[in-house]
């Protein structure tokens, strides 16, 4: 019997060759010199035993920086052979046309690169440190490799004013697909309460992001939630806020390079240790301690006539700043 999830993505290391401001994580303020990680051979074991109880067949490898893990070459064709549609999360940085090369015979579906600015000081100071030309560098490498891209945005209050110079970046490269993530207030990230973006500029943003699938055959999405009160979705026609991973029917899984289970890529929250009990008991104990709770309706959203479509928006975001009874820091004040 699988559980009905609906996404998987697997952080193959915590090792990491940048220092963004806005990471979501907070291996960096662990005082380790080596992350853990498990060895190949056991991540692909359970990473088999998580596809046995769910059914997923698509995988999201990221990390940490995954192409900084030595063995991430070999690492990904285990993936492949356990039959998984792969798509990777990275810098950038470490791309170079053997790179690009290899990751396009293993195949790799798609490689998402993240772009913060479409100039090179502003990029760089959320990188906390330079990769712009890196950055660019992989794009034109993968896309002569002939492997599909994508650009990741991830909206924050100092480069919101950006977005639209790296949309028209983008479709200059021949970039299709960007993904814009709003900024969530969790891990090292959640820390800096300056990066929330303000109402004003999401909603900026997002039509911009409907201008661009409109006018240009782009396809510009939302690839974190919001809350459905965060912006004026009346003016959008072609973008869909999306629900949070945690509160959804079908909630999305992460798996560590040390085995912890969590709910979502963003959450610290660890449902389980792969390493220690089978995932069906963590899921099952999951359902009973831990879903319901992401799932409860925060009372600031009740009697909303969007709650529905929401859930109070980023579980995870609402839990790091004030308790899953609050609805995501982003939701516009009752």
């Amino acid at each position: 019997m699988t559980v009905d999830v609906g996404s998987l993505a697997l952080e193959i290391t915590g090792r990491c060759n940048r220092n963004c401001v806005y990471c979501y994580n907070d291996w960096r303020a662990r005082p380790r010199e080596t992350p853990d990680e498990l060895k190949t051979a056991t991540l692909l074991e359970l990473v088999a035993s998580v596809l046995r109880a769910t059914g997923v067949r698509r995988l999201t490898v990221t990390g940490g920086e995954p192409l900084a893990r030595p063995d991430a070459l070999d690492l990904l064709a285990g993936l492949v052979g356990l039959g998984l549609e792969l798509s990777l999360v990275s810098d950038g940085g470490l791309i170079d046309e053997a790179m690009a090369n290899a990751l396009a015979a293993l195949p790799v579906s798609l490689v998402q690169v993240t772009l913060l600015a479409a100039n090179r000081e502003s990029h760089d100071a959320l990188k906390g440190t330079p990769s712009f030309d890196a950055t660019l560098r992989a794009l034109a490498h993968l896309k002569r490799a002939s492997v599909r891209t994508s650009v990741a945005f991830v909206c924050t209050r100092r480069n919101a004013q950006h977005f639209r110079d790296v949309i028209e970046l983008c479709f200059a490269l021949g970039v299709k697909d960007l993904a814009f993530s709003r900024f969530c207030a969790t891990g090292r990230g959640g820390r800096e309460d300056e990066l929330s973006p303000t109402h004003e500029q999401l909603e900026r943003c997002l039509e911009l992001a409907d201008e661009a699938n409109a006018r240009f055959g782009m396809r510009v999405h939302l690839a974190i939630g919001l809350p459905r009160c965060a912006v004026d979705v009346d003016r959008l026609t072609h973008l869909k806020l999306g629900r949070c991973a945690l509160s959804s029917a079908r909630p999305g899984l992460t798996l560590g390079a040390n085995g912890e289970l969590r709910g979502c890529s963003v959450s610290s929250l660890v449902l389980g240790e792969l390493t220690r009990e089978p995932i069906e008991a963590v899921l099952a104990r999951a359902e009973v301690d831990f879903f319901p709770a992401v799932r409860a309706v925060p009372e600031a959203c009740q009697g909303c006539e969007w709650v529905g479509d929401c859930g109070g928006g980023c579980r995870e975001s609402a839990r790091n700043r004030g308790g899953l009874e609050q609805p995501d820091p982003l939701a516009r004040p009752a």
